[in-house]
């Protein structure tokens, strides 16, 4: 009688997640939409180069 030997195949290993997490400090800064952020910083910029008094 064969011995009934078996490898570890990809179907008997566990499931591996290829999603990265986006929960971390890292993640959210690196997934941030800055755009609206950075054009109101050059807005400010702008108004101190020209000398536009504080509102």
């Amino acid at each position: 009688m064969p011995l009934n030997t078996t490898t570890a195949s990809s179907e008997s290993l566990p499931h591996v997640s290829t999603q990265t997490s986006r929960k971390g400090k890292k993640s959210w800064r690196k997934n941030i939409d800055l755009v609206d952020v950075d054009s109101k910083l050059e807005e400010k910029r702008s108004d101190e180069r020209v000398g536009a008094a504080d509102v």
